[in-house]
C-alpha cells in the first residue's frame, strides 16, 4: 500500500495542478476582450502509478501541457476572406468617389454642361446678330471646358490619394512582416525550451490576419514553430528574416508599384490588388472622359469652320486643345464673341450652323469609327457604369464580409472564451484544489497520530 510520504506527494501534486488550472482559466477570463485571443486548456492526466505487487497505485494528477483551442482550416478560411474584403473594399471606395465627382451635378455635372452647351447654340438661333447670345454662349462653352478640367483635376487628385494610400500600406505590410519575424525567433526559442509560447502565437496570428487584408498570404509553418509566408511565391517572411516591400512610382503610369527586390509583386486578392483595379478604373475613366473632349472638340470645330463670322469672314476653331485636360475656347474667339459663327454664309441674319451644332445633342457621335452613342448618352453612359460598378463592389465586399463574419463566429465557438463556462471551471478547479489541501491536512494528521500519539496509555 501507499506510505503516508507518497499520499503526501498525491496531494501536493493535485495543489500545483489545479494551481496551473486555476491560473489558466484566470489567464482566460482577463483576455476575454483582447483583440485575437485563443483560449487556453490546461491538458490534465494521471500522473505514472506504482506498480506494487500485486497492486498498483495511482499517484495523482499531471499537467501535460496547456493548448491553444485553435483550428488552423478556420484560419486559413478567414485569411482568405479578409484577402477578398481588403480588395473590395478599396474598389468600392474608389467607385463610389469616382461616380460622385462625375455624377454630382452640385459640383458641376458635365451632362449639365453639356445640355446648357447645346441650349446656348440652340438660343443663337434666334438671334444670330444679339451679343448677349453669342456672349452667353462663350461663358457656357468656357464652363463646359470647366467642367473637363475639374474632372480632370479630380482624376488627378485621387491618382495621388491612391498613391499616398499605397505607400501607407506597403510600410504598415512591412511593420507586419518585421513582427512576424521577430516573434518566429520568440517563439522557436521558447518552445525549445519547453516553454509556453501561446500568447506570442496568437499575437503572430493576429499580425498573419492583418497581413492578409493586404495581400494574398500563403502560409506554411515549420517543425521548429516558425511560419514561412510568400505571395504566389515572393517570400516575405522566411523563419527569422522579413523582406520588406517597397512603393515605387512608374514614371510612365503615374501610379504606385509594389515592388519586392526591385520587382514588381502580382496579387489575387487583398487591399493591394484593389489598388491596382483602382488604378485601371481611374485611366479609364480619364480616357473616357478624353474622348469625349475630344469627340466634342472635333464635332464642333468640324462643323464652325465652315462657317462664316458675324463680319462675313470664314471662321476658324472654336474650341482649342485635344483632350479633357487641354479642351478651351480658341483664343481668339474667346476674347471676341462676333468670330462665332452661326451661319454657313456670309449674309447677315444667317443661323443654319448654329443650328447644325445645337442638333449635335441628338447625333451618334461616339466611338469614332462606329458610332453608337451621343456625347450626353456617353457621359450618361459612363456614370451609369461608374454607379452599377460601385454598386457590384458593395455587394460583392458585403458578400465576403458576410462569409468572413460567419467562419469568424465558427472559430469563436472554438477559440473564444466563454464567460460562463470559464466561472464554471475556475469553481471546479477551486474545489479540486481545497480537496487536495484537505488531503494534505488529512494525511498530516494520521502521521501526527502515528507518531506522536501511538502507543501512550491512557491517550
Amino acid at each position: 500500500m501507499l506510505t503516508a510520504n507518497a499520499l503526501l506527494e498525491v496531494g501536493t501534486r493535485g495543489l500545483k495542478t489545479f494551481q496551473i488550472a486555476m491560473g489558466v482559466t484566470s489567464h482566460n477570463i482577463t483576455n476575454s476582450n483582447t483583440e485575437g485571443y485563443t483560449r487556453q486548456r490546461a491538458e490534465l492526466s494521471s500522473s505514472y502509478p506504482i506498480f506494487l505487487q500485486p497492486h498498483i497505485f495511482g499517484t495523482g494528477v499531471q499537467v501535460d501541457a496547456i493548448v491553444r483551442l485553435r483550428e488552423s482550416v478556420l484560419d486559413a478560411t478567414i485569411r482568405g476572406e479578409m484577402s477578398e474584403v481588403g480588395r473590395w473594399d478599396v474598389n468600392a471606395q474608389t467607385l463610389g468617389t469616382l461616380e460622385t465627382m462625375l455624377g454630382n451635378a452640385t459640383n458641376g455635372s458635365l451632362g449639365e454642361a453639356l445640355n446648357a452647351f447645346w441650349n446656348g447654340w440652340q438660343d443663337l438661333t434666334s438671334g444670330p446678330e444679339e451679343m448677349g447670345a453669342r456672349q452667353a454662349l462663350l461663358d457656357l462653352s468656357q464652363r463646359i471646358a470647366d467642367v473637363f478640367h475639374g474632372g480632370v483635376r479630380r482624376l488627378d487628385d485621387l491618382n495621388t490619394g491612391l498613391n499616398t494610400t499605397v505607400t501607407a500600406a506597403v510600410a504598415e505590410a512591412n511593420g507586419y512582416t518585421q513582427s512576424i519575424a521577430e516573434l518566429n525567433r520568440e517563439i522557436a526559442r521558447a518552445e525549445l525550451s519547453g516553454a509556453n509560447a501561446n500568447d506570442l502565437r496568437d499575437r503572430r496570428d493576429l499580425l498573419v490576419e492583418k497581413l492578409s487584408r493586404l495581400t494574398d498570404v500563403h502560409v506554411v509553418e515549420q517543425p521548429n514553430g516558425m511560419l514561412d509566408i510568400d505571395v504566389n511565391g515572393d517570400v516575405l517572411v522566411s523563419g527569422v528574416n522579413s523582406f520588406a516591400l517597397s512603393g515605387v512610382l512608374n514614371g510612365g503610369t503615374n501610379h504606385m508599384e509594389v515592388q519586392l527586390g526591385g520587382s514588381p509583386l502580382a496579387f489575387a486578392s487583398g487591399a493591394f490588388q484593389g489598388f491596382t483595379e483602382s488604378f485601371a478604373e481611374v485611366d479609364g475613366t480619364r480616357a473616357q472622359l478624353d474622348q469625349l473632349a475630344a469627340t466634342l472638340i472635333s464635332e464642333v470645330n468640324t462643323r464652325h469652320a465652315t462657317g462664316f463670322d458675324l463680319q462675313g469672314n470664314p471662321a476658324g476653331a472654336f474650341f482649342a486643345g485635344t483632350d479633357a485636360a487641354t479642351i478651351g475656347l480658341d483664343p481668339a474667339l474667346a476674347s471676341n464673341p462676333a468670330l462665332i459663327a452661326a451661319s454657313t454664309t456670309a449674309a447677315p441674319g444667317g443661323n443654319d450652323l448654329a443650328l447644325q451644332i445645337a442638333q449635335l445633342r441628338d447625333l451618334k457621335v461616339i466611338p469614332g469609327g462606329t458610332p453608337t452613342m451621343t456625347l450626353n448618352e456617353a457621359f450618361n453612359a459612363l456614370v451609369l457604369d461608374l454607379g452599377s460598378g460601385g454598386k457590384r463592389a458593395t455587394e460583392t465586399l458585403g458578400d465576403f464580409e458576410r462569409i468572413r463574419a460567419s467562419v469568424a463566429e465558427r472559430r469563436s465557438a472554438v477559440s473564444g472564451v466563454n464567460m460562463d463556462e470559464e466561472l464554471s471551471n475556475l469553481l471546479t478547479f477551486q474545489r479540486a484544489y481545497e480537496a487536495s489541501a484537505r488531503l494534505i491536512t488529512t494525511v498530516d494528521e494520521m502521521m501526527d497520530m502515528i507518531i506522536n500519539r501511538m502507543g501512550i496509555v491512557g491517550r
